[in-house]
């Protein structure tokens, strides 16, 4: 194989856990010509990474955004075409698609493969399952929910079967810019945090189910400073700036709030800076392998089998037990996760 393609657009945090995919790929293809193709939004999150030669943006979000704000559907149709051709006029030998979708489904027809790994379109414009069993197995469990709490495999495990590859070591990978290193290296510095146990917080979840309670980090927070001496760090994207607002309402103490001051770049930074972190099942977990910094994960309607921490061992998973996790839904009491206590937490965050 000369020429590989692999598709996968979002969630932001699978697109840093298909890392140990391509570093698979780069060791047994090493002279290959390895593109990914994703989201604009997820390109940042590629950056840096040794083992691929291209990475193409998919303009999704604009298209997604044209189309329902009162775009010329004409003038839409003919860009997505023209992307499509141009993906075509590629020759790829091979193309794994890890995102079991509509759009990357029909992404996997127009990439001019010879052979495809994962779903696509055949000529007649239905859809079928390419490869070998995990890609039906991937599907069926992960994708559509099918027994998926018996399932044991991390998704990345999967992935990495589906292609046929298997990275050594098998870890999650994320470069970490000079200029990023060195903003937060001064920022440390400017709020006294050189030579101190920094323990970073990053509350939110883009499924807030998968969210520990907010006064319940505030608790943490107070615990830790007062009876460790600990300084905190709260982060987070943009669109959780009002709920990490409202946990640093509740902390008695001068906390560092950068939620919504950061790129990926600066949040890797930030936890490579810190002593510590304490995450929910979101992205930042997967950053936090990536970087590996030991910490505490919070797992309640979702499986640590499949979307736990991996490649890195020092961050510990909390779960409180509950017969109905994982229900991979949410409640509106959600006892998996506030029966995670304070006192659990603080207990395995000190013991590491």
């Amino acid at each position: 194989m000369n020429n590989i393609l692999v598709i996968l657009m979002l969630a932001y945090g699978d697109v840093i856990r298909s890392t140990p995919v391509v570093k698979g790929l780069r060791q047994q293809y090493p002279q290959a010509k390895i593109t990914f193709l994703t989201d604009q939004a997820s390109v940042p999150l590629l950056h840096g990474n040794p083992h691929l030669n291209e990475v193409i943006s998919l303009p999704r979000l604009y298209w997604k955004k044209t189309l329902t704000g009162g775009g010329h559907l004409g003038d839409m149709v003919k860009e997505i075409y023209t992307f499509c051709m141009e993906l075509k006029s590629r020759q790829f030998d091979l193309v794994i698609n890890l995102q079991f979708n509509t759009l990357s489904t029909i992404l996997s027809y127009f990439s001019g493969f010879e052979k495809i790994i994962g779903p696509a379109w055949d000529t007649k414009g239905n859809s079928f399952l390419y490869g070998n069993e995990w890609v039906k197995y991937t599907w069926d469990c992960i994708f559509r929910g099918k027994n998926r709490a018996e399932n044991t495999y991390n998704l990345c495990d999967l992935w990495q079967k589906m292609a046929g590859v298997s990275a050594e070591p098998s870890e999650l990978f994320f470069y970490i810019s000079d200029l990023s290193v060195r903003r937060i290296e001064k920022m440390w510095k400017e709020n006294q945090l050189e030579n101190k146990t920094v323990v970073t917080m990053i509350p939110g979840a883009g499924w807030r189910a998968k969210r520990w309670p907010e006064d319940y980090y505030a608790l943490l927070a107070n615990r830790l400073m007062e009876e460790t001496g600990a300084s905190i760090v709260l982060c987070g994207a943009k669109e959780e700036t009002e709920p990490v607002k409202r946990v640093e309402s509740h902390i008695h103490h001068p906390v560092l709030n950068l939620c919504g001051k950061t790129s990926f770049h600066d949040m890797a930074a930030v936890m490579k800076k810190s002593s510590k972190i304490v995450v929910n099942d979101s992205m930042a977990l997967h950053l936090g392998c990536a970087v590996k910094t030991p910490g505490i994960v919070f797992f309640g309607p979702t499986s640590p089998k499949d979307s736990g921490p991996y490649g890195f061992d020092k961050i510990k998973v909390l779960q409180s037990g509950e017969t109905c996790s994982p229900c991979f839904g949410g409640c509106a009491d959600m006892p998996c996760m506030r029966n995670i206590t304070v006192d659990m937490a603080f207990e395995v965050l000190n013991s590491l």
